[in-house]
């Protein structure tokens, strides 16, 4: 990892860098680090994965997914404080270098560990799951981008399938953008990733939290899940339990329910994160805040 911008582009004497090399193993920050004993090498078609605990401030290396340590009981790095960002430095004297990222992770508050990672995927929005939307370049917001109706709305899916093995997901939504009194935005779970372009009032495909009158949407309005509107500068948690079959709202950090039981009930299968959209003009934009 690195701190960006770099204040010194040369990895054996630069402070904004934590490095792992693959020539000698040796590990790196502000010149090789002490006298400490080199770790594996690493060469073409290794997989090296760096674990980053941010709570902690340590950074740990595996190679083929073995720890790599000169110490056991020491991180390669320790006190690292962030911001940070993952980083690659490359030396050759041809344009000789390839290298693909496999599987970028986080890792749950608590749930790391040296003998158990649990890692999730990053939940990103991707254009091509869209419809009269765009992406960011870094995947963590949208903006529609063409008018739309309640007959033929816009959409964005997130690739990240929730499935009947999945426990708990929460994912949370800013809305940075959207006319106060005449919001157009609808999010919850979609059962398709190509869902139906049709209304969200009888789309078989979305269950949905609405903004402008705060009630919930599965194939028509559900007249007993009218919960607290929301707008611009709101944030809005959807937690799906899937051992037990239901979706829930947060406002805010307020969970929403009116009559003792979840938004959604009897969800079986696999769904993934939605945000529909209706406005005639192109006024929406939400963003998802890592949880």
């Amino acid at each position: 990892v690195a701190n960006y911008p770099l204040s010194q582009l040369n990895y054996l004497k630069s402070n904004d860098m934590w490095l792992y090399r693959a020539y000698n193993g040796k590990l790196y920050h502000g010149g090789i680090v002490g006298n400490s004993k080199a770790l594996k090498k690493y060469s073409k078609g290794d997989l090296i994965t760096c674990q980053l605990d941010m709570d902690k401030g340590e950074l740990d290396f595996y190679h083929n997914d073995v720890l790599q340590r000169s110490s056991p009981s020491l991180p390669s790095f320790q006190n690292i404080t962030g911001p940070v960002y993952p980083f690659l430095a490359f030396y050759g004297s041809s344009a000789r270098i390839e290298v693909e990222v496999i599987k970028p992770t986080i890792v749950p508050q608590g749930q790391i560990s040296n003998q158990n990672i649990f890692s999730v995927p990053l939940m990103l929005f991707d254009t091509k799951y869209m419809r009269h939307a765009e992406a960011s370049s870094d995947g963590l917001s949208f903006t529609q981008s063409q008018a739309c109706s309640t007959s033929k709305p816009g959409y964005v899916v997130i690739n990240y399938p929730i499935s009947s093995k999945a426990g708990i997901v929460e994912f949370t939504f800013r809305i940075d953008k959207d006319k106060k009194n005449d919001e157009t935005l609808l999010l919850g779970l979609s059962s398709s990733i190509k869902p139906k372009t049709a209304s969200f009032g009888s789309n078989s495909d979305w269950y949905l939290y609405r903004a402008f009158n705060g009630y919930c949407y599965h194939q028509g309005k559900i007249e007993s899940k009218k919960y607290k509107k929301y707008t611009t500068g709101d944030k809005i948690t959807v937690k799906v339990d899937m051992d037990r079959g239901i979706m829930d709202v947060f406002h805010n950090g307020v969970l929403q329910r009116t009559d003792g039981t979840p938004a959604f009930s009897s969800l079986f299968g696999t769904f993934y994160p939605v945000i529909v959209f209706y406005g005639s003009a192109t006024r929406v934009k939400a963003s998802l805040i890592p949880n």
